[in-house]
């Protein structure tokens, strides 16, 4: 959903934005041999105004204007030897989006993976300006990225070559309008499918006496 802004801005208006966070965290931390863990419950209450888009566009807005999210979450890490390590972050917000990600560090190998579930942020749910304005309901996106890199080191050259993955569902982008009349001419979309990325890497560097150069092809 778009619509044509009003030409002007008043700024009394324009100064009308507030944003008030309140963010408290209690949890547990410690070790149990080679294993790290770190566990918490978090909340974090939000009141958000904006007297300038409410008065254009009125009650019926795509987001909440107060509210409190409810977290749990964690961190653990095992550690094998100096150079080696595997360790994984999650986070789940308690009204069903979640961030999970998972690492792997040796000295062969390092490999990651990540998923997540997350909401549409404010400015491509609702915007409105001098020349673009929308008011958006968007779903939530769901992200999947999977990456790994081999290791090797040939005398002062260091190479690893590797490749990322990613798959991305309900994917937010802007695009510029094909009309050339249209008033607008960038304006938010949402895809309606799956898209997915394969994108191969090479990284390198070279070491001279205590000088490192990188390069990423």
């Amino acid at each position: 959903m778009d619509r044509k802004p009003t030409p002007g801005l008043q700024l009394a208006e324009a100064r009308t934005t507030a944003i008030e966070l309140e963010i408290g965290e209690a949890g547990m931390k410690g070790n149990a041999g080679p294993l790290f863990y770190n566990f918490y419950y978090k909340t974090r209450s939000y009141q958000y105004e904006n007297h300038y888009l409410e008065s254009k566009i009125g009650d019926v807005l795509a987001y909440k204007k107060t509210g409190t999210e409810r977290y749990v979450g964690g961190t653990m890490a095992l550690t094998f030897d100096s150079l080696t390590e595997l360790s994984g972050v999650g986070e789940y917000l308690l009204d069903g989006n979640y961030k999970l990600e998972a690492f792997w560090k040796s000295p062969w190998i390092d490999a990651s993976g990540r998923s997540s579930l997350s909401k549409p942020g404010l400015m491509q749910q609702v915007y409105y300006g001098s020349h673009h304005a929308w008011n958006n309901s968007f779903s939530d996106i769901t992200a999947l990225q999977l990456n790994g890199f081999l290791k090797a080191q040939l005398g002062p050259l260091f190479i690893s070559p590797g490749a990322t993955f990613s798959t991305f569902s309900n994917y937010l982008y802007f695009r510029e309008q094909v009309d050339p009349s249209a008033y607008q001419q960038v304006l938010p979309f949402q895809s309606h499918g799956s898209q997915a990325i394969f994108s191969p890497e090479l990284r390198r560097r070279t070491l001279l006496g205590a000088t490192v150069a990188g390069l990423a092809l």
